[in-house]
């Protein structure tokens, strides 16, 4: 009899320190197991504790987190403290003071997210059971993308931690995706990767936090947009043309090549040195970008309008005054004769002609020697229009 009054105390102390704990557990942090007895004291001692702890009831567990492989804390003095981790229990007895210390292997609560833990008294009686929320400090790992990325991609994939969240940046957007329970993800960028040299991505779990920022060079294996050319200048000899901006441009006509460089607006212009423009009918223009990717080749047919030609034709086929003539032609400031002598070159039949003058009205001076080494001048009044853009001029 003496036995059961015994066990009845022990649980009514029991219960009273469990009604107390619970009392005081809302004021501030404290220790809540004393050294002395209730009877011998009949209060707590209050104390400031030095790290945070979950606060479980009649449990005190300093706070678990998956990047450690202890488990400590506080309960019942002289009781048996039992967790479940992935089905494996790990057994630890607290001492006098109700202390208690678990070594579990080394990474195990990488990947657990809550455990079990029952108290018992060594006669197996249990006296709490509960579960501890196991907290996630640790970093995902870095993500990675699957081969390489090329700007003519619209779907980026690759791998990282499982259920985690990865975010891909490409310029100033930015694209959300998943990786699911295989550690694999894809997202759909569109086409956000045609002007970029780079991206980069990082992921982050239901914790937030956060991996390590990752950098992926982006290939750029898509051909520039083929070129235009807006005006050919056979006087001055330039070409000029739009293209993709920042590309080399190469012109070619008549055996010839030419290399410029498009600016940041996509402009350019390339000079014909050798002054071929004057009679070249077709030229070719490509471009080629920074990655060595050409454009489609471009053929351009030259058409001349609004000028005209004039001709001077002796009345004489043998008669050599004509090879040595001196042409000045007024009128037209743009024009490159204007107010200079020069010799000009015979045809095939022997006839000397000017070409590609601008319509317009113009004075023809022409100083040639006759056969007898005497100087002759002439002006004449010229007007080139669409109805009379070929004049012939007859030289006796």
């Amino acid at each position: 009899m003496s036995n059961l009054s015994l066990n009845k105390i022990t649980v009514s102390l029991l219960l009273i320190l469990t009604f107390s704990l619970k009392t005081v557990i809302g004021a501030k942090a404290v220790e809540v197991f004393n050294n002395e007895s209730l009877e011998e004291s009949g209060n707590f001692i209050f104390k400031e504790l030095d790290e945070v702890k979950d606060i479980y009831s009649d449990i005190l567990v300093d706070r678990i987190t998956n990047d450690k492989n202890v488990i400590s804390g506080k309960t019942f003095k002289n009781s048996i403290v039992k967790f479940n981790i992935n089905n494996v229990e790990y057994v630890s007895n607290t001492d006098d003071e109700g202390n208690f210390v678990v070594l579990v292997e080394e990474g195990l609560l990488v990947d657990v997210d809550q455990i079990r833990v029952k108290v018992c008294d060594y006669l197996d009686n249990e006296l709490s059971n509960l579960s501890l929320v196991v907290h996630d400090i640790l970093p995902p790992i870095d993500p990675k993308i699957n081969g390489l990325v090329n700007n003519s991609d619209i779907m980026v994939s690759g791998s990282g931690e499982p259920n985690s969240i990865v975010k891909l940046l490409i310029g100033d957007r930015e694209f959300l995706g998943y990786i699911s329970n295989d550690g694999n993800f894809e997202i759909e960028v569109g086409d956000s990767l045609r002007n970029v040299d780079k991206l980069r991505l990082i992921s982050y779990d239901y914790f937030n936090n956060y991996s390590n920022m990752i950098e992926k060079s982006v290939e750029d294996v898509i051909s520039p947009d083929r070129p235009s050319i807006t005006n050919v200048d056979c006087i001055n000899s330039f070409v000029y043309g739009n293209g993709e901006a920042n590309c080399e441009v190469v012109v070619s006509f008549d055996g010839k090549t030419y290399k410029s460089y498009i600016d940041e607006n996509g402009y350019f212009y390339v000079q014909d040195d050798e002054g071929l423009l004057e009679n070249t009918e077709h030229i070719k223009v490509r471009v080629v970008d920074l990655s060595g990717n050409s454009s489609e080749e471009v053929f351009f047919g030259i058409e001349k309008q609004n000028v005209g030609a004039i001709t001077l034709r002796s009345l004489d086929p043998d008669n050599n005054v004509i090879k040595d003539a001196m042409i000045r032609l007024n009128g037209s400031d743009d024009y490159l004769y204007n107010n200079e002598d020069r010799v000009f070159n015979l045809n095939s039949e022997g006839s000397l002609m000017i070409e590609d003058i601008p319509f317009g009205d113009y004075e023809l001076l022409i100083r040639y020697r006759t056969i007898n080494n005497k100087l002759e001048e002439n002006l004449l009044s010229i007007s080139l229009n669409e109805e009379n853009s070929d004049i012939e001029i007859l030289i006796d």
